[in-house]
């Protein structure tokens, strides 16, 4: 009997505390209940304020990249060479132009090398000058260049979370496309049209 008393003791705190446990959790879900929408409600609403202050950030950074691609963008023409038969993957279009590789395969002539990007503006949103180089390996001399500025992101978090893409802005008027760097650089390349989007090309 003294035994059963132990146990039925044991087992009553047992069973208070899973009450007690269960209650709590209760509370706390009650609790949550009632206070998420508002906290929805409230951040939806941070959100929506700053919208006009990310609005004129992009604003200003698309001008800059305005600037800065009426300033220099373009392709920049050093010395034109002739493309290499294996450059030609189907005739009749342009050649391919190789990437630069680590440690480099000094088979291939000419090589495209991507330069490290430099940021007039960092942050959200960010305004950053590319390079993208026509390298000759035998002496590394940059036989053309392709200069272009783009601004990216810059929307309040809120928005950014409902779009993965981040909006962007380039100055594509004056740099043209990679077929206009390799158009520019082949003296044997085929003729490419640029009548929709005609780079600016220095020679």
């Amino acid at each position: 009997m003294r035994k059963i008393a132990i146990f039925r003791r044991q087992h009553s705190g047992q069973s208070g505390g899973s009450l007690l446990q269960e209650s709590r959790m209760s509370n706390v879900l009650t609790l949550v209940k009632r206070f998420l929408p508002w906290t929805i409600t409230l951040a939806f609403l941070a959100g929506l304020a700053s919208c006009p202050y990310s609005q004129w950030q992009i604003d200003k950074a698309d001008k800059l990249v305005d600037q800065l691609c009426e300033k220099d963008a373009g392709i920049y023409i050093y010395e034109r060479v002739e493309a290499p038969a294996s450059y030609f993957k189907v005739p009749g279009e342009l050649p391919q132009t190789p990437r630069e590789q680590s440690p480099p395969d000094l088979s291939h002539p000419y090589v495209t090398r991507q330069s490290a990007p430099e940021y007039f503006l960092k942050g959200n949103p960010a305004v950053v000058r590319t390079q993208v180089l026509i390298v000759r390996q035998s002496d590394q001399k940059i036989l053309s260049r392709q200069v272009g500025y783009s601004r990216y992101g810059g929307e309040p978090t809120l928005l950014q979370s409902f779009s993965p893409m981040a909006s962007q802005h380039h100055c594509r008027h004056f740099v043209g496309s990679g077929s206009d760097l390799k158009s520019a650089t082949y003296v044997n390349s085929p003729s490419f049209d640029l009548s929709i989007n005609k780079p600016r090309i220095f020679r």
